[in-house]
């Protein structure tokens, strides 16, 4: 489901990557680790500038998923909320967390966080690619008083979103 914008960088104790089709510019890299995630600079990502756990931190806040990180053995630094959680936003997109699977055409990825559009005039679909602003979505965002899960379900089990 990407468009093979996806952009490696690498240091000694962490490998991030960035799929630049995914990224909502958020921001919350660069608020979060400005000396490691700094847009103006040539990389804009610099993992050698930051410690492995506060890399790790800040890719798991990425609200898109466009950010990930892998230690340099392999294994993943992503880590999935411990139950799956859905936000609306006011005039954007919806914010998934959890332990998801996007199932979209003949494809499928799992991740632990994406940001979905609502407006349906992204380019990039499922994926927001903030299409919304020019198109001037508006929505409240709001949900009807919160109902509860039926009974026996499990919030913590893998989720597929189709």
């Amino acid at each position: 489901m990407s468009s093979g914008k996806i952009h490696r960088y690498e240091s000694a104790h962490a490998v991030v990557t960035w799929d630049a089709s995914r990224c909502i510019h958020a921001a919350e890299c660069v608020r979060g680790l400005p000396e490691a995630f700094d847009p103006a600079a040539k990389p804009w990502i610099r993992p050698e500038a930051a410690d492995a756990a506060s890399l790790a931190d800040v890719v798991n806040r990425c609200p898109s998923g466009a950010l990930r990180m892998q230690h340099p053995d392999g294994t993943s630094a992503m880590t999935a909320p411990p139950l799956n959680t859905g936000l609306v936003t006011k005039d954007g997109p919806n914010y998934l967390r959890g332990n998801l699977t996007l199932v979209h055409h003949e494809s499928s990825v799992e991740d632990t966080r994406v940001a979905l559009c609502r407006c349906g005039q992204s380019q990039n679909k499922p994926y927001c690619d903030l299409s919304h602003r020019k198109a001037g979505f508006q929505d409240a965002g709001a949900l009807p008083a919160e109902v509860p899960a039926p009974p026996g379900t499990d919030l913590s089990a893998p989720l597929t979103i189709k």
